[in-house]
C-alpha cells in the first residue's frame, strides 16, 4: 500500500496476490483510482479478491503465476509508466512460494523487457 502512496508514476499496473485483506484498501480508494489502470490477481481462487477490487479499478485480470501476470501486464504497455508487485499476501499456487515471487517477477519483466527489444 505505501507504494502506491509514494510512488511518482500516475499510470500503474498493480500485480497482487490473491487475499483476504483487500478491505483494507477503502483507505488507499482514492489512490489507487488516480494511479492504478488495472489490477492483475494472481492466485489459484482469485476470482473473490478480483470481485472485491472491483470497487477500486475498471480493469482487473486474474492470473495463475507471477509470469503469466507480468505477460499480461503487456496489455497495458503502451499506457503504462510502472509496474507494482505486491507480494505481502501469501499465495496458494503449487509452483510458487512466496520467497520466490520476487525472482519469478524480476526474471518475467527481465523477458518482457527483451521481448520488447526485439520487436
Amino acid at each position: 500500500m505505501e507504494a502506491l502512496q509514494f510512488i511518482p508514476e500516475k499510470r500503474i499496473v498493480w500485480i497482487m496476490n490473491e487475499s483476504d485483506a483487500i478491505s483494507k484498501l477503502h483507505k488507499l480508494s482514492k489512490v489507487i483510482q488516480e494511479k492504478v489502470m488495472g489490477i492483475i490477481v494472481i492466485g489459484d481462487y482469485n476470482s473473490q479478491t478480483m470481485l472485491k477490487l472491483m470497487d477500486y479499478s475498471t480493469i482487473i485480470l486474474g492470473a495463475n503465476s507471477t509470469t503469466e501476470a507480468v505477460e499480461l501486464s503487456q496489455f497495458f504497455t503502451n499506457t503504462t509508466e510502472a509496474i507494482i508487485f505486491s507480494p505481502s499476501s501469501p499465495i496458494f499456487t503449487k509452483a510458487e512460494k512466496n520467497q520466490d515471487q520476487g525472482s519469478l517477477f524480476k526474471k518475467a519483466v527481465k523477458t518482457l523487457e527483451i521481448l520488447k527489444e526485439k520487436e
